[in-house]
């Protein structure tokens, strides 16, 4: 999809540095590697499908990192990380440990965006793994580490075809030090 996500990608890049260090963590097709890319960003792409490295060699020029979350080994590498609708691949009982990962992967003053489906449960849906959060399941998980403050939070609607009824929460966080 070539999707509008302008006011998204401004409300990450406006806390970033020019030229910042981003990890675009489950960057499946590099749209947004790409858009960070064009901005001036230094950007690490991962995501543990490897039929995406191919589309997105072939479309924007960018090589993935065929990696999961839960390979993920950097250490204050980065400034930012930009996980968008990737996250909620990775199961409740899986994500204290993820966190964790992403936080040792970010510098002191790094950010991070992430986004799930709006609710407060965990489904398969067409075959794929899902966890949605809510503003209070969100909070609760992440006042169980510290690692991370909330710098903002909203909801979204869905801006895909045919997706009218869907909501997505939208968190920008900061690493705690």
């Amino acid at each position: 999809y070539d999707l509008k996500m302008d006011d998204i990608w401004n409300r990450f890049t406006k806390l970033l540095s020019p030229e910042s260090k981003l990890l675009d963590a489950g960057c499946g097709s590099c749209r947004d590697s790409n858009y960070f890319s064009k901005l001036g960003h230094k950007v690490v792409s991962i995501d543990p499908v490897v039929e995406f490295n191919e589309f997105a060699k072939k479309k924007f020029n960018i090589d993935i990192q065929n990696l999961s979350f839960q390979d993920i080994e950097y250490d204050k590498d980065f400034d930012g990380i930009w996980a968008c609708a990737s996250l909620l691949h990775v199961p409740f009982d899986q994500i204290d440990d993820v966190f964790i990962k992403l936080y040792k992967s970010l510098k002191s003053s790094g950010i991070m965006y992430c986004s799930f489906k709006y609710g407060d449960i965990e489904k398969i849906n067409n075959g794929r793994f899902f966890s949605y959060y809510n503003e209070t399941s969100f909070e609760k998980f992440l006042s169980k580490s510290n690692l991370f403050i909330i710098n903002d939070m909203w909801t979204t609607l869905d801006i895909r075809p045919n997706r009218d009824d869907e909501k997505w929460l939208n968190v920008l966080l900061e690493k705690a030090l």
